[in-house]
């Protein structure tokens, strides 16, 4: 019987160790699944793994959670690289640091890449991303990813309302809405988006902070798009009490 999942989570790995992994990656021809998650994997160790996927057609899920991946440079290298990677289904980066220029990456990332079924790149900082609103644009040109999970700025929340009538493939979309200095955006942000939904039929499960969603206009406007929707098209709200970083996506979303 050939390994097809790894979990080395929580074992202190370094990037010596984020290299070996990558060696044998490229090697792989059965691994699935390898959770490498709150390791001390850095910039090199992380470029080295998502690289080797140039070269493995078995590995679906990644999960790079909680390392000590901080320099946008490396989250540019990941997207650039990911743009030509195609069997990757699931990338986990969560708790990692994500800025301006890596989400503008991701999102560029997003609009060639034809495998990535599930992204999460939430930080444990109730701070927007800039560049966010790359990601959100990405949506209407990409045709593969069903389950999104970030922090989002307020422009990032004008272009998810605008791209999400345009999008048929996500399924559930998770959104801390804050502003650069951790500030909750007003109840018109997450209005916006929701109004958004009259013209989808895809999404079927939205999050939104909870101090947004106890909002009385909020709820009366996600009770009338519902009421709108045929049964099968019902979407369902979730509450996100903070952008606190789980050991499980299934905290989340279940895949």
């Amino acid at each position: 019987m050939w390994l097809e999942r790894l979990s080395v989570a929580g074992n202190e790995l370094n990037n010596v160790a984020g290299i070996k992994l990558s060696e044998g990656l490229i090697k792989s021809n059965t691994l699935k699944e390898l959770d490498l998650s709150e390791n001390m994997i850095n910039e090199d160790g992380c470029v080295a793994i998502v690289y080797s996927l140039l070269y493995n057609s078995s590995l679906v899920v990644l999960n790079l959670r909680s390392n000590q991946i901080y320099r946008s440079e490396v989250i540019k290298e990941v997207a650039t690289t990911l743009q030509s990677v195609n069997s990757l289904e699931v990338l986990n980066m969560d708790d990692n640091s994500i800025d301006e220029y890596g989400a503008k990456a991701l999102g560029t990332a997003l609009m060639h890449n034809k495998s990535l079924k599930e992204l999460y790149i939430c930080s444990s900082s109730k701070r927007g991303i800039g560049g966010s609103s790359a990601i959100a644009a990405s949506l209407s040109q990409n045709t593969t990813l069903e389950v999104l999970h970030m922090v989002c700025d307020a422009e990032g929340a004008t272009t998810f309302a605008k791209a999400l009538p345009n999008n048929n493939t996500l399924k559930k979309l998770s959104l801390w809405l804050f502003d650069f200095v951790g500030e909750l955006l007003s109840e018109e942000s997450a209005i916006n988006i929701i109004k958004s939904l009259y013209n989808n039929d895809t999404l079927v499960e939205l999050g939104l902070p909870d101090e947004l969603i106890k909002k009385d206009n909020v709820r009366k406007e996600f009770e009338e798009i519902n009421n709108s929707k045929c049964g099968n098209c019902f979407i369902s709200i979730k509450s996100l009490v903070s952008p606190s970083i789980s050991t499980n996506t299934d905290d989340y979303f279940d895949y």
